[in-house]
């Protein structure tokens, strides 16, 4: 099977990055339930160019370390690795704090995005980075979660997160899954977007054995 994520995630200025990743996947038995392998196809990210640093450290990233992918009985994820190194999120936020301190704003503007930067990072970050549970088994049920955040200056924001996922006709396995993130800051509204699909290896145009 051939599982792809696509991710979006607006900027300020109305531009947007967009992550798109695949990986051949299979399922085997593991004891009363089952693992997912899998390695990684393909990476590719859609990017201002003044945020290419930031687009291609996140296409060099090796996500494998995801796998195995462990299932219950009843197809939910009870354990998984971590596509996500800390060494990438600290190059990261390091090459991001790069950026800020090389635009037009002042120092203070400057000290401030660096803050916000980190603050909407700990609170946001997570909720993509953690596979849905009934990722590969779809449940149909959508789900809807609200997360405050603290912000430096003292103020408040609000993370929203809106779940939805089906399963292809006549089958139990997923067809898609989306996650809709929105961040309110103030008077502004930023919204990151997930979308999960998996299909057959033959379905997708690929080749090799991922059943």
């Amino acid at each position: 099977m051939l599982l792809s994520r696509e991710i979006r995630r607006e900027l300020s200025d109305g531009k947007a990055i967009v992550v798109r990743r695949s990986w051949l996947v299979r399922f085997v038995p593991n004891g009363r339930g089952i693992a997912v392998e899998g390695k990684q196809a393909s990476a590719s990210v859609d990017a201002p160019e003044k945020l290419r640093p930031l687009a291609e450290l996140e296409e060099q990233r090796d996500t494998n370390g995801m796998f195995p992918i462990l299932l219950s009985a009843d197809g939910r994820i009870v354990g998984a690795g971590s596509g996500q190194d800390a060494d990438d999120i600290a190059k990261a936020v390091q090459i991001a704090e790069g950026l800020i301190a090389k635009s037009n704003r002042t120092p203070t503007q400057k000290s401030e995005a660096v803050q916000y930067l980190g603050a909407i990072q700990a609170a946001g970050g997570s909720l993509l980075e953690t596979l849905p549970p009934d990722l590969f088994y779809p449940s149909g049920r959508e789900m809807r979660q609200h997360r405050d955040i603290a912000l430096p200056d003292g103020a408040t924001g609000e993370i929203e997160l809106v779940y939805a996922s089906s399963s292809l006709a006549g089958e139990s396995w997923l067809e898609r899954a989306s996650r809709d993130i929105v961040t309110r800051l103030g008077n502004s509204e930023r919204v990151s977007s997930e979308i999960w699909r998996m299909v057959p290896v033959e379905s997708s145009g690929s080749t090799g054995n991922g059943t």
